[in-house]
């Protein structure tokens, strides 16, 4: 299939570009919303579906989705596909209501992937799959395990050994920044949304540590915790994801 994908983070864009394309389809990358409207208005070869994340800067997926069924023509009949990481019971129908045909939790797995794709491939209406249960209120308070391995060998199986090492290599390139920029803020809201793109990148490499400081601070910050709390999440986020840093880097030496 001729497919785009809407995402802003760009290991979840890695991720989603590379499993995609082992399985066989032509996927297009938009960075943003607008981008996604855009794309789907100007292209010469119409899409036969659009992976929408719905948390995205500038236009989210709720308006791009929008923005398009308002599209004259055919252009706006475009399937689309919800891809979100706040997988709580409710969203699915929040991205239904928004237009969208159908809902995939994040992190997006190889099975999960090629399962939607190809319900959709044949125009036939999949059952939505059910969201997963709640994470925990303090998921970092009990020890756990750097990597989700059994994630990890998922990817390695899907991608083959270097596709995994370039999306960790992506990571690596970008996920500094946004700890430092977690680091020298104390807004709720722009915590909450750094936190929130540490957690999604961090989900679909397997870095369960990582993955589980992130969403912490993302719950607290969402909560309008107290500065302390804060500053204790923030911390704790920066600890696990040095310790991370250094377990991948040793791959790269």
């Amino acid at each position: 299939m001729r497919l785009l994908l809407a995402e802003d983070n760009p290991v979840n864009q890695q991720v989603a570009v590379l499993l995609l394309r082992k399985q066989g389809h032509s996927v297009d990358v938009a960075g943003d919303g607008r981008e996604a409207v855009d794309a789907v208005r100007d292209t010469p070869i119409p899409y036969d579906l659009v992976l929408m994340d719905v948390q995205m800067p500038e236009m989210d997926g709720l308006e791009a989705t929008a923005a398009i069924r308002a599209l004259p023509g055919d252009r706006r009949r475009v399937i689309i596909i919800a891809m979100t990481a706040n997988a709580m019971q409710g969203d699915s129908d929040i991205c239904l209501k928004a237009g969208m045909n159908d809902y995939i939790a994040k992190p997006v797995t190889p099975d999960k992937l090629a399962s939607v794709l190809a319900n959709w491939s044949q125009r036939a209406a999949p059952a939505l799959p059910l969201p997963p249960e709640p994470p925990p209120t303090n998921p970092t308070d009990e020890a756990l395990p750097l990597f989700d391995e059994e994630a990890r060998a998922e990817l390695r199986d899907a991608l083959d050994e270097d596709g995994l090492r370039e999306l960790e290599r992506v990571f690596l390139d970008h996920a500094p920044d946004q700890m430092r920029a977690i680091a020298d803020t104390r807004d709720p809201a722009q915590l909450a949304t750094l936190a929130h793109s540490v957690k999604g990148g961090s989900a679909n490499l397997g870095l369960t540590a990582v993955r589980a400081a992130a969403l912490a601070l993302e719950q607290a910050a969402r909560a309008q915790a107290p500065a302390a709390e804060l500053d204790r999440r923030v911390a704790d986020l920066a600890d696990r994801f040095a310790q991370t840093v250094a377990a991948l880097e040793r791959n790269f030496v």
